[in-house]
């Protein structure tokens, strides 16, 4: 079973599972719209982004899945992914996103 370390909280989950299915599971609030348990994932409103170590851009938690990586490729030696829900990106993309109606 991966694990997956999200705003400093270390979670065991099963493989497969999306970030945003994994944080909603643990407490973890990740804002969200398109997203639906019982529909297709889609990923278009774009709401639900995140950044994940590793990974150039922000990534679109509904559609990133969470899996075993290679004890090579672990973060921190032991993560098979770091997320972080609230951080600079996140925050500039909102600031934009939210000045863009006023």
């Amino acid at each position: 079973m991966p694990l997956l370390k999200i705003d400093d909280k270390e979670i065991q989950v099963k493989s497969g599972a999306t970030v945003l299915e994994t944080a909603e599971a643990n407490g973890i609030e990740i804002p969200h719209y398109c997203y639906h348990p019982a529909l297709e994932v889609v990923g278009s409103c774009r709401m639900c982004l995140v950044q994940v170590e590793g990974m150039p851009k922000l990534q679109v938690s509904c559609n990133t899945f969470v899996g075993d990586v290679h004890p090579d490729r672990k973060l921190d030696g032991k993560y098979d992914m770091v997320v972080h829900t609230q951080n600079d990106p996140w925050y500039k993309r909102e600031k934009i996103y939210w000045n863009s109606f006023y």
